[in-house]
Formats: C-alpha cells, sequence, structure tokens
C-alpha cells in the first residue's frame, strides 16, 4: 500500500518529471499505463512546487537551511508512494490521501518545510484480461531527509536520510498511519496486525508495476511469500496459455 524510495543524483531529477507529467509520452516506459486526457484530473496537496523546475528551485533554496555533506551518494529526495486501499470508500478517496500528506508531515522534524511534492496520480489506466481497470490512485509524497543539526552551528538541519528513514521509522509507518485514519473516521485498511508478525517481500513501487504489467493482478503493498506464491498460482491458472518466456521472466522477478 505504501512503498518507500530514496532518491539519490539524477534520480531525484527523473522522478519529479514524472511525478509532474512533464516527460513525453515518446519517452515513457513501454508499461506505462498513463492516459494523457486524464492528467488534468491530478491535483497537488501543496500549495507550491507544481513543477520539477518549481520544486528544484525551492530545493536549492532550502538547502541554505539545511547542511549538505559533500558526496555523491547524499539522498537528497525520499518518495513514498502511497496507493488507495482496496477497501477504501470511493467518496473518502481525496479525504484519505490528505491525512496521509499530514500524517506523514508529522512524522519529519522540518514538517511540511521539507516537501517538494505531494500529488495524486487518478490518470493510469491498466486493464486484466477481462477488461477491468486494476490501476490504483496513488500518492507520490517527495521530501528532503532533513534531521535536526546539533554539530554545525549555522545551521538547524541536515541532510540524513540513513537517521531519519531508520527501520524504527519503517516499521512504525503503517500501525501509525492506520490509527490517524481511524482517528479521522477514514474507514480503510493500510495495516493488518493480524499479519505484522509475518515476514514480507519487500518491493518497490516500480517492482509491483512490472508485476501488474506482467501477471494482471494488483498488489497491494508489501505481501508475504505465501500470499505472493498464492498470486503467481493465480496469475498461471488465469493464463493456461502463458508462454514459457514470460515464466522465466516471472522467476527472474522473484529472484
Amino acid at each position: 500500500m505504501a512503498e518507500m524510495d530514496k532518491l539519490k543524483g539524477n534520480d531525484l531529477f527523473k522522478e519529479l518529471k514524472h511525478i509532474f507529467r512533464e516527460i513525453p509520452a515518446s519517452k515513457r516506459d513501454p508499461d506505462s499505463s498513463i492516459q494523457d486526457d486524464l492528467s488534468e484530473k491530478n491535483y497537488s496537496l501543496l500549495n507550491r512546487c507544481n513543477s520539477t523546475s518549481e520544486a528544484l528551485k525551492y530545493k536549492k533554496n532550502l538547502l541554505k537551511k539545511i547542511f549538505k555533506y559533500n558526496r555523491k551518494d547524499v539522498v537528497e529526495g525520499v518518495e513514498w508512494v502511497v496507493q488507495s486501499p482496496k477497501d477504501l470508500n470511493p467518496n473518502q478517496k481525496e479525504d484519505f490521501f490528505r491525512a496521509v500528506h499530514d500524517y506523514i508531515c508529522g512524522t519529519l522534524p522540518m514538517g511540511e518545510e521539507c516537501v517538494l511534492s505531494s500529488v495524486v496520480h487518478v490518470d493510469e489506466r491498466h486493464y486484466d484480461n477481462d477488461g477491468n481497470n486494476i490501476s490504483k490512485d496513488h500518492l507520490h509524497f517527495v521530501f528532503m531527509p532533513a534531521m535536526p543539526d546539533l554539530k554545525h552551528d549555522d545551521y538547524d538541519f541536515k541532510l540524513n536520510a540513513h537517521d531519519l528513514c531508520s527501520k524504527k521509522y519503517l516499521y512504525e509507518f503503517h500501525p501509525g498511519l492506520q490509527k490517524y485514519l481511524d482517528e479521522r473516521g477514514i474507514k480503510c485498511t493500510v495495516f493488518d496486525s493480524s499479519k505484522s508478525g509475518q515476514k514480507k517481500l519487500k518491493l518497490t513501487h516500480k517492482q509491483m508495476k512490472e508485476f501488474t504489467a506482467a501477471t494482471g493482478i494488483v498488489l497491494e503493498g508489501s505481501v508475504t511469500p505465501a500470499e505472493f506464491a498464492k498470486l503467481l498460482e493465480k496469475s498461471f491458472v488465469k493464463n493456461k496459455n502463458i508462454s514459457r518466456e514470460t515464466k522465466n521472466q516471472l522467476r527472474e522477478f522473484l529472484r
């Protein structure tokens, strides 16, 4: 349901171009499911940064307040991609994404000030073999990983994705978000406590899209190995004539 990715160097630029729909159709990934006639319905939850150039200009100005080590591998952006849950009432969809935005801002030491984008995509359409739309509306929330800086006198914050995006932060994210949504009367499931102790496969947003493109099955965030095996079995049953090549691609995907 929610996946995190750390963005270094040119990756941040490329992801912002994707988020703000500034990549021409001819240069998109072959499996892109973007429908340009729906892109005008995408919307931002920020009152700033409505283009890549605006976001990068904002980042440049914000770095005057944030200490940055002079290393090529410094993470300048962290992204949460949050999909609308399967059991979410469509009438609460906008409230859901606003609540997710507010919740993530509340987990950041610098709050909303360090956010570069918070855009909801509603323009992606991918269909299964029966013609059903299996794409999910989703939020792209990108922030600069600013942590309090007690070492450098001229700065209150420093870039430190290692400490900010710790295992503790990741472990607490989903249960914390579930509690936040419950308190606001938004009825949906982003965390199932009955599965909290089980080992899960951590897949990136890109990997989940690749899996959907190959099988026609939507992953609802991280899944257990047993759940993943059942999904694969379901895929092969529904596609009895699936080619050897596709099977090999799925095996590579699982490695």
